[in-house]
């Protein structure tokens, strides 16, 4: 014959609320301490996608020089329409974050003009970059043979936040990252 035996009241597994606020004040004090991490990771990865970006272009465009025996010009976008270039600049610090034009300089000016160049490539950088600032001012400019027009070595900073990259241009016509 069988019995049924009461052994007092059934324990289902689950958590006490003391024990779950307790889980939720720690899981809070460690998002707190991740979270600014986490933003600099971000502005790290924004800025290094930017940097990234204006490496292959500026090798693109140093290929095309070689490639056409012709000067090949990289030069900042001076609004969304990709139209023109930036205000034509010699030297000083310009703003390159609208993105950049790529174009065969026929009249090697290092102003692009639709009638005499041919236009090659256009590009946007990451938007989330707040500045993107070239030291040999608003373009690039490499000969034919692959070296730069008339500049000495040009740094490119990529700066979101706190965070910056830096791209340098020899006069030679390489390009390098900066640590």
């Amino acid at each position: 014959m069988d019995k049924d035996v009461y052994c007092g009241p059934l324990r289902l597994g689950g958590f006490s609320l003391i024990e779950l606020l307790i889980s939720l004040a720690l899981f809070s004090i460690l998002i707190s301490i991740a979270l600014p991490s986490y933003s600099y990771l971000v502005q790290d990865r924004h800025a290094d996608t930017a940097a990234r970006q204006l490496f292959t272009l500026l090798s693109y465009t140093r290929q095309q020089a070689i490639t056409r025996k012709r000067q090949v010009v990289i030069c900042a976008a001076a609004d969304d329409s990709f139209s023109q270039c930036i205000p034509f600049k010699w030297s000083g610090r310009s703003d390159w974050s609208q993105g950049v034009m790529i174009f065969v300089d026929g009249d090697k000016n290092e102003r692009f003009s639709a009638e005499n160049d041919e236009l090659l490539k256009v590009a946007r950088l990451d938007s989330a970059v707040v500045d993107v600032s070239c030291t040999t001012g608003s373009f690039i400019a490499y000969k034919g043979t692959g070296i730069l027009q008339g500049f000495s070595n040009g740094t490119l900073t990529f700066t979101s936040g706190d965070y910056s990259r830096q791209l340098k241009v020899t006069n030679i016509g390489r390009v390098r990252f900066i640590d």
